[in-house]
Order: structure tokens, then C-alpha cells, then sequence
């Protein structure tokens, strides 16, 4: 199984190194650009979808390092981050639709005909937001792969994991109870602040979240009576 993925990969790698095609195709995203590292980092979303449909995880990786990559370090990104946001977004290819194929499989062990692919395929989005959202973050904030101080390393794994759990409450909409849609805005936006790497948007995130828990248990509460 794994003879076919590098002979492939092989190809891919000397095509690129023959032709030049791997440095004009980082230099064309980055004049698209124009030099904003946010504009680019959606480019470089954009072809690892494009990139990663049809092929291996492996090839897929191989594809992307040659050709987006080297654009984002261009920009600043060091070298590991930008290797970790092509693997993410090559990763969420798997089951983002259209080509969805992990969400195909599911669907047909389901073995329920009122479950289409593509249905299962959006659930999958709605539960793998975090996919999504990941490696933008850690563009931002290289902290979450643990490079940086020790202190501010804590700091952000623990602001990140307790992000995560807030964005859960906002996807779900459920944490003691049903939330409304304004507890629904307050959840998904304290999930965001808190994987930010400043402190002081962080603080807003907790004071979003601790809003949010005391009055889902204020309403659950009234439920209960």
C-alpha cells in the first residue's frame, strides 16, 4: 500500500523541481495577496482544498508543502507552523463536501437511506469547526504548538482547550439547556477570544463564557420548577 503513495509522491516532488512550478505558484499566491498575511492564509485554504481533493493524505501533504508552504513562510510564518496549517487544512479536506470521502463511508455503514453523504458530510463540519479554526489560530499564535516561554505556553494550551469547550456550547447549542441565540453569539464568541494570543481579548472570552454558564444554570433551574 504504501509503494503506490511514493511512487507518486516521487512524481510529484520531480515534476515540481523540473518544471519550477513550486516557487512561481508561491510567488503568484503571495502577489495575489499582496503582501496581507490574512488574504494569503485564505488563498492557501482555498488550494489545499483544491489540492487535496482526490489524492492521499500523503500526496496531499507532499502536494501542498511544495507549493504553499514556502508562500507562507515568505510572509513570516515559521517554517513548522506553516508545515501544521497545510497538514490541518489537508486533513479537513477528508471530510468537508463535496469530495467528503470519510463522510461517504459513514453514511453507507449508517445503512439508513434517509442519510445522504452530503448530510453526513455538514454534520461533520458543524462537529469539526474546530478543524476550521485551528490553524488560523495557530498562525497567530505558534504558543498552541508549543513554541514560545514555558509561562505563556501554559497559558494558551489552557485558554485554547477551555476555548474549545465554548465553541462546543455554541455549535451545540446546549449546555445545561438549550441556549438561545444570545447565549448561542456569547459562547461562540468567547470560544474565539480565548484562542487569540492576546491576554486582554482573552479575559473579554471569559467573562463571555462565565456569563454564559450562570445564565444556562439560572435557566435551567427555571426549568426544573
Amino acid at each position: 500500500m504504501i509503494t503506490p503513495i511514493l511512487a507518486v509522491s516521487g512524481l510529484i516532488v520531480g515534476v515540481l523541481g523540473m518544471t519550477g512550478a513550486g516557487p512561481i505558484v508561491s510567488r503568484g499566491l503571495v502577489a495575489l495577496s499582496g503582501g496581507s498575511l490574512l488574504l494569503l492564509i485564505i488563498l492557501a485554504t482555498i488550494a489545499c482544498f483544491v489540492m487535496g481533493m482526490a489524492v492521499s493524505l500523503v500526496v496531499t501533504y507532499i502536494l501542498l508543502a511544495s507549493l504553499v508552504a514556502p508562500a507562507l513562510v515568505e510572509l513570516g510564518v515559521p517554517l513548522l507552523v506553516s508545515h501544521f496549517f497545510i497538514f490541518y487544512m489537508g486533513l479537513t479536506v477528508m471530510f468537508t463536501p463535496p469530495f467528503c470521502p470519510v463522510a461517504i463511508v459513514a453514511s453507507a455503514i449508517t445503512n439508513d437511506p434517509r442519510t445522504t453523504p452530503y448530510a453526513v458530510g455538514w454534520a461533520s463540519v458543524r462537529l469539526g469547526i474546530v478543524a476550521y479554526l485551528v490553524p488560523f489560530f495557530l498562525i497567530y499564535n505558534p504558543a498552541l504548538i508549543l513554541l514560545g516561554e514555558p509561562l505563556n505556553l501554559v497559558i494558551h494550551i489552557v485558554t485554547a482547550i477551555i476555548g474549545v469547550f465554548s465553541l462546543s456550547i455554541g455549535l451545540e447549542r446546549y449546555l445545561f439547556t438549550h441556549t438561545n441565540w444570545l447565549q448561542t453569539i456569547f459562547a461562540l464568541g468567547a470560544g474565539i477570544f480565548l484562542m487569540m494570543p492576546n491576554w486582554q481579548v482573552s479575559l473579554v472570552g471569559i467573562g463571555l463564557l462565565i456569563t454564559v454558564i450562570f445564565w444556562q444554570w439560572a435557566d435551567s433551574k427555571k426549568c426544573a420548577i
